[in-house]
C-alpha cells in the first residue's frame, strides 16, 4: 500500500523473544498521522498473538530514548520494543532476606566468563552514631516497573548478558544485605562498567527510602530521586 497523506512510515525493532515470535528483527510500518505507541502495539500484537503474553509489561523505546505508551510518533520515528526482562521468579522487591549465592548461581553459562555482585549492606555505625537497623519502603509497583527499565537499558548499553536485581524493604539488621546488583558479561570489563551505572541509576530513579533508626533518634535519610529522569 502506498502511503497517502493520512499514514506515516515508521520503523519498528523487535529483540529477543519478539524477534523469534515474528520471525523479523525489523518491520516497516504505515501507521494513521498522530497514531501513539499504544495504537501501534495494538496493531502488532493483532497481527501477531505470539507477542500477546507479554503485551502488559512492554517497555518500548523510540529514537532510542524510553517512551511512554501515550507517546505520539512522527514520520520515520524507530519504535522498539523491548520484551519483560527475564529472571524467572524471583521478586525484585521483597522483605525476604537476599541470598546472593543463589542469585549469583543462576547466571552461570556456558558463554559467559563474568558474573559480578554488588551487595549493599547496613552498616553498624554512621559517623559515630550506632545504627540499630534500616527501615525502606518503597512505591512497589512503580519500583519495579523502573528496576525493569534500568535493566533494558543497561542490556542496550553495556556488552553484559544479564542483570539480576533484588533489594529488600521493611526492617534490615546490621551487616544485612538490602541491596544485590548481579551482571553476567561474555567479559569483565562489561560488568565492571554496568555494575555502578546501574546503582547510580536504582538510587537516583527509583522510589525507594530509607530510614535509619538510631539508639536514641530516627531519621529518614535525603532521597536522591532525579524528577526529570529519562528512564521514567
Amino acid at each position: 500500500m502506498g502511503q497517502n497523506s493520512g499514514e506515516i512510515p515508521i520503523t519498528v525493532r523487535l529483540f529477543a523473544q519478539y524477534r523469534e515470535a515474528t520471525g523479523k528483527s525489523t518491520i516497516n510500518m504505515l501507521i494513521p498521522n498522530s497514531s501513539s505507541v499504544s495504537d501501534v502495539l495494538e496493531l502488532l500484537f493483532n497481527e501477531h498473538p505470539s507477542l500477546s503474553p507479554g503485551r502488559s509489561s512492554t517497555v518500548v523505546a523510540v529514537n532510542q530514548s524510553y517512551a511512554e505508551h501515550n507517546h505520539l510518533l512522527r514520520a520515520h520515528d524507530e519504535l522498539a520494543l523491548i520484551p519483560p526482562v527475564s529472571g524467572g521468579s524471583m521478586d525484585i522487591i521483597t522483605t525476604d532476606k537476599i541470598d546472593v549465592e543463589v542469585i549469583s548461581r543462576s547466571l552461570k553459562s556456558d558463554y559467559n566468563g563474568s558474573i559480578l555482585c554488588f551487595q549493599g549492606v547496613a552498616r553498624k555505625y554512621t559517623n559515630e552514631d550506632k545504627v540499630i537497623h534500616l527501615e525502606y519502603e518503597a512505591y512497589n509497583e512503580m519500583a519495579e516497573k523502573l528496576i525493569n527499565q534500568i535493566i533494558a537499558e543497561a542490556k542496550n548499553k553495556f556488552q553484559i548478558d544479564q542483570v539480576i536485581i533484588q533489594h529488600r524493604i521493611g526492617i534490615v539488621k546490621s551487616q544485612e544485605t538490602s541491596l544485590v546488583v548481579c551482571v553476567s558479561s561474555p567479559h569483565r570489563r562489561a560488568s565492571f562498567l554496568a555494575i555502578p551505572w546501574i546503582v547510580d541509576k536504582i538510587k537516583t530513579d527509583v522510589p525507594i527510602w530509607k530510614k535509619e533508626v538510631f539508639e536514641n533518634r530516627q531519621e529518614w535519610v535525603a532521597c536522591e530521586i532525579n524528577h526529570s529522569s529519562s528512564t521514567v
